[in-house]
């Protein structure tokens, strides 16, 4: 029978072998060898050229932080609507297009400015003043917007129709130019335009006038009188009537 030499019996002489240190017998010769051998040159190693990176590091991952941007999502849209609300507050509330009417500010012109007058405290305040002559302010029908006549000279028949803001502020010419006669101006039910008398050389006539200055205005020839009465728009916008 053939002996079984079983390997965990040389076991211990192997690795007492390995452990020992020594020198191989043809260290020596190994040696002789290579420093008789020149060394390879310079350009026969690609990365001696270039610089080579022979080792990688593994690339950072970050996490994205899912928890902390739905929380900044949240405050956002909490900011957000919180300036909605402020600003809303802020604008100046229109009472309803129903019911009967709430008191409001007065307007007048007195000595070519124009004044608004509070009717519960009685206090006037000169919202547009300057060297001309502004006269006849008229409110639009939401209260926002009123219309002028400007002058060159108090008492003078001819002037150009200006639009402003509540407060005075944001002036603009509807009229490009002056028109003789301007008399008798009101806004349509949606604020858009303004309907007014003027003269020409067939008598009054019936001019409509974009409220923004942005058009030119339509002169329509009615052979209106000074005894007739001032146009003015159906509720519904769709006539202008006059007496």
């Amino acid at each position: 029978m053939t002996p079984i030499h079983r390997f965990e019996r040389r076991l211990p002489v192997a690795l007492t072998d390995l452990a020992n240190p020594y020198t191989p017998d043809y260290l020596v010769d190994i040696l002789g060898r290579t420093a008789a051998t020149r060394q390879r040159p310079a350009w026969a190693s690609i990365e001696r050229w270039l610089p080579v990176q022979l080792t990688t590091s593994r690339a950072a991952t970050a996490r994205i932080p899912w928890r902390q941007l739905g929380v900044l999502a949240v405050l956002a849209i909490i900011v957000a609507a919180t300036a909605l609300v402020y600003v809303g507050s802020q604008q100046r509330r229109l009472p309803p297009a129903y019911g009967p009417a709430a008191n409001g500010s007065v307007l007048f012109a007195l000595n070519g400015d124009i004044y608004t007058a509070d009717p519960r405290t009685g206090e006037s305040t000169a919202i547009i003043s300057g060297p001309e002559a502004d006269v006849a302010p008229v409110y639009s029908l939401d209260g926002t917007r009123f219309a002028f006549a400007r002058k060159p000279l108090a008492g003078s028949t001819v002037g150009a129709l200006f639009v402003a803001d509540a407060d005075g502020n944001g002036i603009v010419q509807v009229t490009p130019e002056s028109l003789n006669g301007l008399s008798d101006w009101s806004f349509s039910p949606d604020g858009r335009s303004i309907v007014a008398f003027a003269r020409n050389d067939k008598g009054k006539a019936i001019v409509v006038i974009p409220s923004d200055g942005t058009g030119k205005p339509r002169i329509f020839p009615v052979f209106a009188t000074d005894d007739d009465g001032p146009p003015q728009y159906r509720p519904d916008g769709s006539e202008i009537m006059f007496i």
